[in-house]
């Protein structure tokens, strides 16, 4: 499993992570987008990574969901990043290839989001990527001793499959688990699928959150999300309180609602 060291912007060392593994969730379509954007040559070159990706991603799709089965999807999906986006990173420079994949990520999440059946996913989406992002802003900066808690360094495809395992991966698979759902949504499929990968990514990261804080890594989601996030997520919910209560519900809520305080 190859790695590759982030761009420095403030001229520190910066640790090793699989190739793709800070990039963000970057769905199929998005990805093929991209590389539709490079001179013909290059392109040429990349051509074969979304068939990669989509198969590395397909028994997500479909079939029980164990926790070594999203292992062993998660280590097809980084060897196939762990070949493209250091090319790509090659290619665009790093500042464009971060930007696109920004870009892409919020795109992406955004249609996911639309073909989600309930609130609870969308939530659960959102957060999990809001907590790769200080993840990934946190592992940038960490120092070797508070990383050696997460052991994600540049390693051969057998040891990085047994750290996958680990609570503290569990925003890498996380990611992995949200680009699935993200293709699930983008070929119109089964979106109470979507809404259980997206719960079970959720689940994931918290672990991964809860492992990382005692060492250092203290990882706050909720840091990230923008008023314009929060009210989005209060709408939701009453949304979802209105479609699930009927009428007489509301008549009982009404009559023992508290009217005088004096």
């Amino acid at each position: 499993m190859c790695g590759f060291t982030l761009p420095s912007t403030n001229h520190s060392s910066r640790p090793e992570f699989p190739g793709g593994a800070l990039a963000g969730p970057l769905s199929i379509r998005d990805l093929s987008a991209l590389l539709e954007r490079l001179p013909t040559s290059e392109r040429a070159a990349l051509a074969w990574a979304p068939a990669a990706l989509e198969q590395a991603i397909q028994p997500l799709r479909e079939g029980p969901l164990t926790h070594d089965g999203v292992v062993s999807c998660s280590v097809g999906v980084f060897r196939v990043l762990g070949e493209l986006f250091p090319s790509l990173v090659k290619l665009l420079g790093a500042e464009r290839f971060f930007s696109e994949v920004d870009g892409a990520s919020t795109d992406a999440l955004e249609r996911l989001r639309a073909s989600l059946p309930d609130a609870g996913s969308k939530r659960s989406a959102d957060w999990v990527v809001r907590a790769f992002q200080r993840f990934a802003a946190l592992a940038a900066e960490a120092s070797p001793q508070e990383l050696a808690a997460v052991e994600a360094h540049s390693a051969p495809e057998a040891a990085f499959a047994e750290f996958l395992h680990r609570d503290a991966a569990g925003v890498l698979r996380a990611i992995v688990l949200l680009v699935a759902a993200m293709s699930i949504a983008d070929q119109g499929g089964d979106p109470e699928r979507a809404a259980e990968l997206c719960d079970l990514a959720f689940l994931d990261a918290a672990r991964a959150v809860d492992y990382l804080a005692p060492a250092g890594l203290a990882i706050a989601p909720e840091s990230l999300s923008t008023p314009g996030n929060r009210g989005r997520a209060i709408l939701e919910m009453v949304d979802e309180a209105r479609a699930a209560l009927g009428a007489e519900d509301i008549d009982a809520l009404s009559r023992f609602r508290l009217h005088d305080l004096r």
